[in-house]
């Protein structure tokens, strides 16, 4: 399951608080003493970003260290910029370990999965895309699979990349122009830039309203596509069902009993084990009338 962080006016964060995974926080609004305040008393995870897609410039990495001692975040994503090469971010990771944040905690901004492996060497465990750098084939997309996606382009990158987390104020932005989450899938997933302060805006209790059920709503279409796809009750151990199934070449009959076996603590209890049973019968019935062994 992707772990989802919504960035909300400052005004509101307590009444978005029961919505998020994780605290996706941004550098400059440490400014404001409420934003602060709250970051500091919060029981959930906590990132701590360099702002540059806000700023348009990376925040120093003497601020984010001091930031880093006070708050003592979960992860820091290093300063990052659209034009920097890789070898460049490859500096901005060395130069904030070098102001004290240890590297297991830094996150890295990439712009190509083939990145990934470079920063790896250098003891990076940690990665993010920017929304710009994921415009790109399926096939790309996928290897950025357990990486932070800064940023939601549309539900099926998620649903192809599975990201650990993303960060996003799409509900919210949706929500300020009168529409829902369905309404911006229906149109295509349109880019919403920042409405200007953002972050100091109050919204009324029909946007409060609607902004809390668009997040609702995502979480239902992502939440759809896991039952459909990698249903809970077929997931529980270090390979699916399905998987196992495929690899082993069963047919029919005792696929389905493995199917019901692995399934019974965490679906149907008792009946699928009388179906599992039912069908493990059948299979014995089959053996004994060909006189064959498997």
């Amino acid at each position: 399951m992707i772990k989802l962080s919504f960035e909300v006016p400052i005004k509101h964060l307590e009444a978005f608080e029961h919505l998020q995974d994780f605290h996706f926080s941004l550098s400059f609004l440490y400014k404001y003493p409420e934003y602060k305040e709250f970051m500091l008393r919060t029981k959930k995870e906590l990132w701590l970003d360099n702002s540059t897609n806000e700023l348009k410039q990376p925040d120093s990495c003497s601020l984010l260290s001091k930031l880093y001692t006070e708050l003592q975040p979960t992860y820091v994503v290093a300063p990052d910029h659209p034009d920097w090469n890789q070898e460049t971010m490859l500096n901005s990771f060395l130069k904030l370990q070098d102001c004290g944040v240890p590297p297991e905690k830094i996150c890295v901004i990439i712009h190509h999965p083939d990145w990934i492996g470079h920063f790896k060497s250098y003891e990076v465990k940690h990665f993010a895309v920017p929304y710009d750098f994921r415009y790109c084939t399926r096939e790309k997309l996928k290897r950025f699979e357990e990486c932070h996606f800064l940023g939601l382009l549309s539900i099926q990158e998620l649903k192809i990349a599975k990201p650990a987390t993303c960060d996003t104020s799409m509900p919210i932005k949706l929500a300020l122009l009168g529409q829902t989450m369905e309404d911006w899938v229906s149109n295509g997933c349109p880019h919403l830039h920042s409405t200007p302060g953002f972050f100091n805006l109050t919204l009324s209790i029909k946007e409060l309203q609607l902004a809390k059920k668009n997040i609702q709503e995502l979480r239902h279409l992502l939440d759809e596509e896991d039952q459909v796809n990698h249903p809970k009750h077929y997931t529980q151990g270090s390979i699916e069902v399905l998987d196992f199934i495929q690899d082993q070449n069963l047919p029919y009959l005792p696929s389905a009993v493995l199917k019901y076996i692995c399934r019974y603590r965490f679906k149907g209890g008792l009946e699928d084990l009388k179906k599992a049973k039912f069908y493990l019968e059948r299979l014995i019935r089959e053996h004994e009338n060909e006189g064959t062994s498997p």
